[in-house]
């Protein structure tokens, strides 16, 4: 995602609050998802301003996606 997509989503989220949101990017593995969204909670990006501690994000190993490389993603969404 470009800054602007995260800057979106970043005002986004708190105009709807609950709402679970599919991150638009798959990842690979936990560990990946759990590094992006401790980061963004912790204001590791500028673009991306939320209230930490609202923000809130779940995996969904069940719900994964093959992508054209054969290669499995998981589904993360995203909530505040």
């Amino acid at each position: 995602m470009n800054e602007e997509e995260y800057e979106e989503l970043a005002r986004w989220l708190p105009c709807h609050p609950g709402r679970w949101v599919a991150w638009p990017e798959p990842f690979g593995t936990r560990a990946e998802a759990d590094a992006l969204f401790e980061s963004l909670r912790d204001g590791g990006l500028e673009s991306f301003k939320v209230d930490s501690a609202a923000l809130r994000w779940r995996i969904d190993e069940f719900k994964s996606i093959v992508d054209g490389r054969g290669l499995i993603w998981m589904e993360v969404s995203c909530a505040w």
